[in-house]
């Protein structure tokens, strides 16, 4: 049975539990049951014979405690079994206990009343805790609770709490010492985190900072000169300095953090601010937690000039999961022999991991904690083949350095914070995995630098994972200045303006990192959209780079009300035999608009008029002319102008000014060959061009009727004959776009044909609505769309009310694109480049106010035109709706047939018996 806990709870009652055995005279018989009982009481766990039998028989001996599906506990003498080398040999009658049971629980704990043995029987893996470590060594014992998620949201909040305080006091100092002791201020601050921690690891005297901190708030002296006299004792190396004084037992730190000391005078608010902190357990502080401390010592402002945000662990191991962990894991299982695993471990000590946006360190803090766990791994595998010791195994092959954590931020005071946090990551992962790692002097983490990342050249490292600052496209010149901008237009001239800030990093990536590597960012969801995808995934893929593992639409955990993208790919090179992963779902291949290429989705039609075709398909390069050969036709035989027409390519209709035509090709439609003879000059033109191909292939019709195309699109033409214009998008294109062609142009297979004039219809097709739909419903050839007339105009619901203002403003959209294409002589590919990287005002300006009038077609909220997913997300509920009505309406016009025919034949019937009654 278990009560209520929480984590100071249950700190506390152990302390108590603690404090009542460390005298006890350790005879197992008497009093095993008593520590027990009194041991789970302080997790909470109330005894119960039932479910926590005492001296049960597992049939093969007698284990004094059994929890099912949790834990065997085996008492021992403690006069008898000292040393954590006894408890280590009574192990394999623990082992003995748990095979009898079934190998049911993962977890044994032996003890001697002074100290616990915990043995996890899936890796064997081990823990040894004294009793007077019991009340910081809480996460050790986390199985012992149904789900550590509990205990780990009390260490969050804790954390938070503790953060937060000197989150305020930072922020005090600064607004009462002004600026010109800022750089003071933040050395202060991270020195006195780190010593919080320190005095509560170990590392300094117990209880050595909280008191000077108490002192100083009872006036004594004042706190510059208490804090200042211990930072200097921990950046003296020479012990004798320090002998007959308070600090003789302080370490020597070496003088990274310490080597300068501020003396920073603290207020009665302040030094409160500092001794509430103090009052915390740091070894229990979650130092991934510091991008707390990080947002809260800034103002507003600053958050939003420099995009600064605190990533959660939960977002952060989603990046470095299919980045780093996997990475090495792979390499892990491809190990069998001693050498194997000693060649991979000498790999792992040259791996170096760069985060250049790194804030307070988060993303490098986590990485250094998967690592050291994944060396402590290689730790245990050697231990099991040599049968060494796991101390001898460490010291023979040394450690994964910390030196080997690069970060690059902007900012002064995170920057501090990422070197302190990786500091206290350091000293925890040795408590956690029983490092004999040397835990001091500090090292100097000079790769961990405080400067603008696109103003500097990366180092050549193995892996760059990190969040870029969340700044819009459109606010990058209103947080960062109007120099800074000039500068990002002149520094990177091939980069799209109109991106958001984050897609410089994608761009960094390119210029200064190897082939090969692996790179995972956080990023703005934008990142897989129109600019920021041309300026960012677009080029990571035209490099022969290759996304391996995305999340497209998170909501992120961090404090930022946005949603993000998860972005993991290979520079410059491909991965061979790697699981692709959307979501944590494996597909085949991911495009850069973080979806796969086979998730396209199949929607019902809205309309019973067919009126989207695609070209035709000639079969044969033959019935295409040139110019020249146009002219000779004509020349000797004027009449063949009626079986010669221009001939549209997509790429045509991309490139060229207003879409014009480059080619003539010889069209007989579906006349008999009687008739196309009357034609000698094209007819013959074709029999000498296409016919010999045509007598090889396969097809029987092909072959027969080698004078007509492949496929000639009869219903296409029906339907554009009577109109003057038509509308013809290139079935591969950058852009979404349409234009109006006429209808005496016979455009090829590489074009889709809209069998419409009307503006109404043209504006819609250019809007972002119908953008966003291509863009989902359509499959990509490499980074362009390949657009689908059943795919996705034949299941497009369109709007159906404001039309007379869409018309206009379709018109006036038409108009401006000729006009900016007439004067500038260019195609709409070059104009719609120009547009988004902001040029053509006129034109932009039309076209967002169509967009808000199509959205009052759809009754869609206009503020939310640039939320692409909630514009998906109407279109979808649209289609859904307006394929209903059709599928009504169909069923309505099969009733309504079929009740004809029936009148039909009752009239047919009425009419026959006339007939009789009138004989």
């Amino acid at each position: 049975m278990k009560k209520t806990v929480s984590y100071q709870s249950i700190q506390l009652e152990l302390r108590k539990f603690s404090k009542r055995w460390k005298n006890y005279s350790l005879n197992e018989r008497t009093g095993a049951q008593t520590f027990l009982n009194e041991f789970f009481d302080s997790f909470g766990i109330i005894f119960d014979p039932d479910k926590l039998p005492y001296e049960f028989n597992t049939g093969d001996g007698f284990a004094d405690c059994y929890i099912k599906g949790k834990v065997i506990l085996e008492m021992k003498d403690g006069n008898k079994v000292k040393t954590k080398a006894d408890l280590t040999k009574a192990i394999p009658q623990a082992m003995k206990y748990w095979k009898a049971k079934g190998k049911e629980v993962n977890f044994l704990i032996l003890s001697n009343f002074k100290s616990f043995l915990i043995i996890d029987t899936r890796d064997l893996s081990s823990a040894y805790i004294k009793l007077s470590e019991l009340e910081k060594r809480i996460s050790s014992f986390s199985f012992l609770f149904g789900s550590s998620a509990i205990l780990l949201k009390e260490q969050e909040a804790v954390s938070r709490n503790a953060t937060e305080l000197m989150g305020k006091l930072y922020l005090s100092l600064k607004s009462r010492l002004r600026q010109n002791k800022s750089e003071e201020i933040d050395l202060f601050v991270a020195q006195c985190v780190f010593c919080m921690f320190a005095e509560d690891v170990g590392f300094l005297p117990n209880g050595i900072f909280t008191g000077l901190v108490n002192r100083s708030s009872e006036g004594v002296f004042n706190s510059a000169h208490l804090l200042s006299s211990l930072f200097k004792m921990m950046d003296e190396k020479d012990n004798i300095k320090k002998q007959g004084s308070l600090f003789e037992h302080v370490r020597w730190f070496n003088g990274p953090l310490f080597k300068v000391r501020p003396e920073i005078v603290l207020n009665d608010s302040e030094i409160e601010m500092l001794s509430s902190a103090c009052d915390f357990d740091w070894s229990q502080i979650k130092p991934e937690i510091f991008g707390v401390l990080f947002e809260s010592s800034a103002d507003d402002d600053d958050k939003h000039n420099n995009g600064m945000h605190f990533t959660s662990e939960s977002d952060i191991l989603k990046i470095v999961k299919p980045c780093i962990i996997d990475y090495w894991q792979s390499k892990f299982q491809n190990c069998e022999t001693q050498n194997d695993y000693e060649s991979l471990h000498k790999e792992l000590k040259k791996y170096r991991i760069l985060d250049p946006a790194c804030g307070s360190g988060n993303f490098l803090l986590v990485a250094y904690r998967e690592i050291k766990r994944f060396e402590s791994q290689i730790f245990h595998k050697l231990v099991t083949i040599t049968g060494k010791d796991y101390k001898w195994i460490q010291n023979h092959m040394g450690y994964f350095p910390v030196q080997n954590m690069y970060g690059i931020e902007i900012k002064s005071f995170p920057t501090l914070l990422a070197k302190v946090s990786l500091w206290i990551a350091k000293k925890s992962m040795q408590v956690e995995l029983y490092l004999d790692e040397p835990d001091l002097p500090l090292e100097s983490l000079t790769h961990i630098i405080n400067t603008d990342a696109l103003q500097t050249k990366w180092d050549d490292v193995d892996v760059v994972i990190g969040n870029p600052p969340f700044i819009g496209c459109k606010q990058i010149r209103n947080c960062r200045g109007d120099n800074y901008f000039d500068w990002l237009s002149s520094r990177f001239k091939d980069h799209n303006k109109m991106s958001d800030y984050c897609t410089y990093w994608y761009e960094k990536v390119l210029e200064d990192i190897r082939s090969g590597v692996r790179v995972g960012f956080v990023s703005t969801n934008s990142i897989s959209q129109n600019t920021s995808r041309i300026a960012s995934l677009d080029k990571v893929v035209k490099a022969g780079g290759e996304l391996f593992d995305v999340w497209k639409d998170v909501k992120w955990s961090g404090d930022a009300n946005v949603t993000v993208s998860l972005v993991c790919f290979t520079n410059k090179s491909k991965i061979t035999n790697i699981s692709k992963k959307i979501a944590n779902k494996s597909v085949m291949n991911i495009n850069t608009r973080l979806e796969s290429d086979t998730d396209i989705f199949d929607y019902p039609k809205v309309t019973m008029n067919k009126r989207s075709f695609v070209g035709v398909a000639i079969q044969g390069v033959g019935f295409t002319l040139t110019t020249e050969e146009k002219s000779k036709i004509l020349k000797k035989s004027p009449k063949e102008k009626l079986v010669i027409k221009k001939f549209l390519s997509g790429q045509d209709l991309n490139q060229n000014v207003l879409g014009v035509p480059s080619r003539w090709i010889v069209d007989f439609g579906d006349m008999e060959l009687q008739d196309a003879s009357a034609y000698t000059e094209s007819i013959e033109h074709v029999r000498k061009k296409v016919k010999p191909h045509r007598d090889k292939v396969r097809r029987k019709a092909h072959k027969k009727f080698w004078w007509h195309y492949g496929d000639k699109r009869m219903e296409m033409r029906e339907k554009t004959k009577k109109l003057k214009k038509m509308l013809v998008i290139s079935n591969v294109s950058k852009h979404v776009f349409f234009q109006f062609i006429s209808s005496k142009i016979l455009p090829s297979h590489s074009c889709t044909v809209i069998a419409s004039e009307d503006y109404f219809t043209f504006a819609v097709l250019n809007s972002v609505f119908h953008e966003v739909w291509a863009w989902h419903t359509c499959s990509t050839m490499r980074l362009d769309i390949r657009y689908s007339g059943t795919k996705c105009f034949d299941t497009f619901p369109f709007p159906k009310s404001n039309i007379k203002e869409i018309e206009a403003l379709g018109e006036k959209l038409d108009k401006e694109r000729i006009n900016i294409m007439k004067s500038r002589k260019i195609g709409m590919t070059e104009l719609y480049n120009g547009l988004n990287e902001g040029s053509y005002s006129t034109l932009s300006k039309i076209i967002e106010k169509l967009n808000i009038a199509i959205a009052k077609g759809y009754s869609f909220d206009k503020s939310d035109l640039l939320d692409k997913e909630k514009v998906l997300n109407m279109l979808r509920s649209l289609n859904e709706y307006q394929a209903e009505e059709l599928r009504i309406a169909m069923l309505m016009k099969q009733k309504s047939e079929i009740n004809k025919k029936v009148d039909k034949r009752k009239k047919g019937k009425k009419s026959r018996s006339n007939t009789k009654k009138v004989i």
